[in-house]
């Protein structure tokens, strides 16, 4: 959100929010608090990044619109990516921290790929801001919107090309994750991943 340009007085508000948010997540007692925080700082977040996309809410696998449905798509390679990542260290996937066990959900990868869901939203933006998705290129069926099938090789580049572009930055932030759980009985620093732009 910081490197929106030429911010109103209401984004820079929205900024202000979410750090007042993130300074009380340390203060919190349980999980619904934590939930009940994710929830606020994500209806602002999605509001103010994604202003100029005739953003209507963020509305998780109900394909209401364009800009939903691409998220779908894009946070599922990324969430492929990241499953395969955590694999390949042997972490069973069910077992998350922050997302509770489930029937047949990968709580954990649910867990990993927040830190790296601003790659797909970053390229979004990027996409339309340079007229790269065409709303000729999708269908509505039934309240829903799809791709239509000449172009969904189309779209799955857009996001690959984004994803692999990190495969390295998040090879190493799983791997120091899995080392800080081999080195610790209680870990003290996670690792972190600061999104910047890579050509």
């Amino acid at each position: 959100m910081k490197s929106l340009r030429y911010k109103t007085s209401k984004e820079k508000s929205n900024i202000e929010k979410i750090n007042s948010y993130t300074n009380k997540v340390d203060l919190i007692k349980n999980s619904n608090e934590l939930l009940g925080i994710e929830g606020s700082v994500s209806k602002i977040y999605f509001e103010t990044y994604f202003k100029n996309l005739n953003f209507k809410g963020r509305k998780p696998r109900c394909k209401t619109d364009i800009f939903n449905l691409l998220l779908d798509i894009g946070y599922y390679y990324l969430f492929n990516f990241i499953d395969a990542n955590l694999e390949l260290y042997g972490f069973d996937n069910f077992y998350g921290f922050y997302h509770k066990l489930f029937f047949q959900r990968k709580s954990l990868v649910c867990d990993i790929i927040e830190p790296f869901r601003g790659i797909i939203d970053r390229r979004i933006r990027k996409s339309y801001n340079l007229k790269q998705i065409d709303n000729n290129n999708f269908y509505l069926k039934n309240g829903q919107y799809y791709i239509k099938q000449k172009y969904n090789k189309k779209y799955s580049n857009i996001f690959l090309k984004e994803i692999l572009l990190y495969k390295e930055q998040i090879f190493i932030y799983i791997q120091k994750y899995y080392r800080s759980f081999m080195k610790n009985k209680k870990i003290n620093n996670y690792p972190n991943f600061y999104l910047e732009e890579i050509k």
